[in-house]
């Protein structure tokens, strides 16, 4: 046989690679074969002999080891290594001993393994073998099966364990049950299987188990069970004639924190002894304690007993309550001495029992935590259940810490209490928003929300949250139920503000100017608030703390839920702590705009965390006209914006700027400038060329009176850009070189790179491959040069659009790939969708269509969530083409309507092109000759405008197809103007060569009038 798998616990059986019973012939080769496996060493020939063959003459015994050891290694394979001293057992790959399997699991804790190694067990080691040939062997075998006795009920033990940490009650009992098969008068095993069948709530049966015991030790012992199981007995037979649980009913059903049940279910089911749940006030912590310990009272022999230290003015009550309420819901008190301090009672009271205490609101009595550590000490069995708005502090302390509910959690809340206040209530695509909203408000605040839902009687949601915006009292209700603490969240938040000492008072006031969140750094330099203050205000849940990554390292970082925000706000009267909140952040922004210059990326994701502070800091110094603090933020704002694309927010806050700025201070034309100019570009990027034109060309006359070098420079480059998008490439051109020897003069590299990358861009769009191929690869220079990773991308992608041009598809892409991922990196998320475009534009030539389409979907996506709507246009248009390609001209057709309808919105030169361009393919697939030709000319006519001369070219071939089918004498001189001209490009040029052409072709400068005018 090949395998074989051998089981020492229980009766020995061997089984071939067939699982057919292999019959040992001699009980002395069984005695050598366990010996060898359970040693697990080469052991000398002698000491076999003398061990297994005391009763032979030496070499009688030499002689029968030799036989023994043959005939193993025949039924046995490769398992009985030998030499000419050794002998010793070696497990084969195929081979399985029930024995050293469990050995390794143990050892590796392979817990899985181990259970069902454990279930297949039938015995206890080499059941029924006996072997009285050898006083010494039979020695060793019975104190091996004391071992492997010990050893498997520790196992069973284990497991036990582990299925009850789990709340799998049921799986514990079948190893309980394991344990009594194989010792049926072993008591660790039967309290177990009391215990996990009173936790199944099978207590009748559990107090048969007692029975069943009590007889085993009777007729096998002749003894009684000992006291610990008889006290277990009579628990149980208490606890059946008491109430479970005094959880108070709830109203409702708990909507959301599922997670948050699981953890606090998970720590109790790992015997964690004291779990406090802390958070705010309204943050639904009572709710969460509730609905935790209802899943887990069976884990209790003696129940759960809620506690509410709401209207309890003093911790020094603390014990007399809980022995109070301990007396009236369970049983079996009598016996604790009445002469006893209420401490001395409740610790007696508890100390055998096995319960969960649940402690509502507890944050106003942590002077009674020594009562708890008592407790912890001396009733080892019981474990605490915890809800406050403070931590307790004590190294016994598990802790869950609740905030705000999830986006969906918060929706469903308020659908829930809105539906209960008024049946009738729907979401609808009206409120969806406002309700949305309201969750934004409140941050997920269950009590906020469930408040804000009592108003749907009277309000529509818009006007809810409207009212939540402009006055926090709004949030009450005067349900009849409600605790005081819960009829507002203004009484949530005042009943944690009286708590405060007034130093805490100052600072959580001074922390209001934060929005967004703060580090430590900018704690201490705004509010004077060291680490030390800021610790009691965590402690407290009225501080968030949280850890995140920064430049690759781990910082704190401290935020404050809104509405206490905007209660604490209130009672701000520190008009200074605003002044120094700005210049903090404009001194972050300037040191930002620094880092920028010199290529560091990381500077913008840092803009992007304290966004919501600049934005509190920017109003302040708009508000008050403070010339020097915005000088220091105009410039590295509006970069952050742009690279964020978030250009119509752009516009709003720099025209805000604008319209509270007066005089002729050069301080502040400089800010005019910048801020004209930061428009002007946002105007630019939202296809708003007349705008832009117009704010740019302001800006420009601003710095030129200023002679500031690089304003002018900046202003040039995007009136550049206009020029471009507008169809003027020779103006375009004419202000890049410009804008390029200004660069030059200032020694910028990053300014040359960005003028040397668009006139890269103008080139590819004439056709001239060349010059565009060499300016992109010298702008990749400078952008690697000074480390500029979007610039890179940026190069790459051009570089991309020139593999095309001729062909390169692979190489173009890996650019676009490169160029997707540098983007992604840094977060330019416009490049990052135009280097999609590149690939997919690739994919598609390679005739990847399903690569193609899935680049492409990616790229509108992006292009969607920034709000990019001419790089929509591309896309549309590109999955137009791929669908035309597929066959599928219900697509195309669809996707062609888009283009041309935001096109035209946009006054989109470009897309019209693009709109009638696919019109007309769509009519050349339909047969429809006149239509397509009507819809080319007014493609070909934008497209010559536009100065776009692949474009024209692209276009040119598709009226020759048309043409083919009515002059086949014109169609030929259009396919060898295609084919011949330079700025066809390899792929169109291989498009058009399996037609005929005209070897000598007019210009298209001659051939283009009666194109136009057919």
């Amino acid at each position: 046989m090949n395998s074989f798998a051998l089981r020492l616990l229980g009766a020995i059986q061997l089984a071939d690679s067939d699982n057919q019973d292999v019959p040992f012939r001699s009980r002395r080769a069984v005695a050598l074969l366990v010996y060898l496996i359970v040693q697990n060493r080469p052991i000398p020939r002698p000491q076999l002999v003398e061990l297994i063959w005391p009763d032979k003459t030496e070499k009688q015994g030499r002689g029968n080891l030799r036989w023994a050891l043959s005939y193993l290694a025949g039924v046995l394979p490769d398992a009985i290594q030998r030499t000419r001293h050794t002998v010793h057992f070696e497990l084969p790959p195929d081979g399985y001993v029930d024995l050293l399997s469990i050995q390794a699991a143990l050892a590796e804790k392979d817990y899985s393994q181990l259970e069902r190694l454990l279930l297949d067990v039938q015995g206890e080691f080499l059941a029924g073998f006996y072997f009285d040939e050898s006083a010494e062997y039979e020695t060793w075998l019975i104190t091996q099966r004391e071992t492997w006795r010990l050893k498997m009920f520790a196992a069973l033990e284990t497991l036990i364990e582990r299925h009850d940490a789990a709340g799998d009650y049921a799986g514990a009992l079948v190893f309980a049950e394991k344990w009594l098969a194989f010792e049926p008068w072993e008591e660790r095993a039967h309290r177990w299987a009391m215990t996990l069948l009173a936790r199944l709530g099978r207590n009748d049966a559990a107090l048969e188990q007692y029975e069943r015991c009590w007889r085993l030790l009777a007729e096998e012992l002749g003894t009684e069970p000992t006291d610990e199981t008889t006290a277990l007995y009579q628990r149980l037979l208490a606890s059946g004639n008491q109430a479970r649980h005094n959880l108070p009913a709830q109203p409702n059903e708990l909507v959301g924190r599922s997670a948050d049940v699981d953890r606090v279910m998970t720590l109790l089911h790992q015997h964690s002894r004291l779990v406090t749940i802390v958070g705010a006030g309204g943050m639904g912590k009572t709710r969460l304690a509730i609905a935790a310990a209802s899943q887990v009272v069976e884990q209790f022999l003696d129940g759960v007993l809620f506690v509410d230290l709401t209207g309890l003015a003093n911790a020094s009550s603390l014990g007399s309550l809980l022995l109070q309420t301990l007396r009236q819901h369970t049983a079996n008190t009598a016996r604790i001495e009445s002469n006893l301090s209420a401490e001395d009672q409740l610790v007696q009271a508890l100390s055998d029992r096995n319960m969960l205490l649940v402690l509502d609101n507890m944050e106003h009595l942590l002077a009674g935590v020594p009562l708890l550590l008592n407790l912890l000490q001396h009733a080892p069995r019981t474990q605490f259940l915890v809800t406050s708005r403070e931590r307790l502090n004590v190294r016994w302390e598990a802790l869950v810490e609740i905030d705000g509910l999830s986006d969906p959690e918060a929706f469903d809340l308020f659908v829930q209490a809105a539906s209960r206040q008024r049946p009738s209530f729907v979401v609808d695509t009206e409120n969806r928003l406002c309700i949305e909203r309201i969750c934004a408000l409140t941050a997920g605040m269950p009590l906020a929300i469930e408040l804000a839902a009592v108003w749907t009687r009277l309000r529509t949601c818009h006007e809810i949250a409207l009212a939540i915006n402009d006055n926090l009292d709004f949030l009450s209700s005067r349900q009849r139920d409600l605790p005081d603490r819960h009829r507002s969240v203004r009484a949530a938040f005042e009943h944690s503000w009286q708590r405060l000492l007034p130093t805490e008072q100052q600072t959580l006031t001074r922390l209001t100017q934060f929005k967004g969140g703060f580090s430590a750094d900018a704690a201490q330099q705004v509010a004077d608030a060291s680490w030390a203050n800021l610790a009691p205000l965590v402690d407290k849940s009225l501080l968030r703390q949280r850890l995140h990554r920064v430049n690759g390292r781990s910082q704190v970082r401290y935020d404050m839920h809104p509405l206490l925000r905007q209660f604490s706000a209130e009672k701000q009267h520190e008009p200074s702590i605003a002044g120094r909140h700005a210049a903090y952040f404009a001194h972050f922004l300037n040191v930002r705009n620094t880092q920028i210059q010199q290529g560091d990326a990381t500077a913008l994701d840092d803009i992007q965390r304290e966004i919501g502070n600049i934005r509190v800091a920017w109003e302040f110094c708009i508000d008050q006209v403070e010339q020097e603090l915005l000088s220091r933020m105009v410039v590295p704002l509006g970069y952050f914006f742009d690279m964020r694309c978030r250009w119509t927010e752009t516009v709003t806050l720099y025209q805000q700027l604008l319209d509270q700025l007066n005089g002729i201070d050069p301080t502040i034309l400089f800010i005019r400038a910048v801020a004209l100019a930061t428009i002007g570009n946002a105007h630019t990027r939202l296809m708003q060329f007349s705008d832009a034109d117009s704010t740019l060309t302001a800006s420009l006359t601003l710095f030129q009176r200023l002679e500031q070098t690089e304003g002018i420079m900046f202003c040039l480059f995007a009136l550049a850009r206009v020029a471009h998008y507008n169809g003027s490439s020779r103006q375009a051109i004419k202000l890049y070189e410009q804008s390029y020897e200004l660069a030059t003069e200032l020694d910028d590299l990053i300014g040359m790179a960005r003028a040397n990358i668009n006139r890269a861009d103008i080139a590819f769009t004439t056709g001239n491959y060349a010059t565009g191929e060499r300016l992109a690869k010298r702008a990749l220079s400078q952008f690697e040069q000074f480390g500029d990773q979007r610039g890179i991308a940026v190069a790459l992608l051009n570089l991309g659009r020139g593999d095309i041009a001729h062909n390169r598809l692979a190489q173009a892409i890996e650019r676009a790939r490169e160029s997707a991922r540098l983007a992604a990196e840094v977060g330019a998320t416009q490049v990052h969708g135009h280097a999609l475009c590149v690939m997919g534009q690739a994919q598609f030539y390679a005739a990847d269509l399903q690569a193609a389409e899935s680049t492409l979907h990616q790229a509108y996506a992006l292009f969607s969530d920034i709000g990019a709507d001419a790089p929509v246009v591309q896309t549309w248009s590109l999955l137009a083409r791929l669908a035309l390609a597929r066959g599928d001209a219900e697509q195309a057709a669809q996707l062609t309507h888009r283009v041309q309808t935001l096109s035209k919105h946009l006054d989109y030169a470009e897309g019209m092109v693009w709109g009638d361009s696919l019109m007309g393919e769509l009519a050349l697939a339909r047969g429809e000759l006149v239509a397509a030709k009507n819809a080319l000319r007014h493609a070909l006519q934008r497209a010559h405008k536009l100065g776009h001369t692949p474009l024209t070219l692209d276009i040119v071939a598709l009226m020759a197809r048309v043409f083919e089918q009515e002059d086949d004498i014109l169609a030929r001189s259009m396919f060898g103007l295609v084919k011949q001209h330079p700025a066809s490009g390899a792929i169109l040029q291989s498009q058009v060569a399996t037609h005929p052409t005209d070897e000598s072709p007019p210009s298209l400068k001659l051939l283009l009038p009666t194109l136009l005018t057919g």
